[in-house]
């Protein structure tokens, strides 16, 4: 009974630990994204610019 308590609590935490990256992953694409979306919008204003 000892045994399954353990082995219960290990793959808890493991499929904790395997959220907690997908979650840091998701992040730092949204934040990569992010940064694409903005120098998207300079070269469109720079476009603008130019073509005025």
């Amino acid at each position: 009974s000892n045994d399954l308590k353990q082995k219960l609590i290990q793959e808890i935490e493991e499929y904790k630990n395997k959220i907690e990256n997908s979650q840091i992953q998701y992040q730092s694409k949204e934040n990569e994204l992010q940064q694409d979306i903005e120098q998207l919008k300079q070269l469109n204003t720079q476009q603008q610019q130019q073509t005025n």
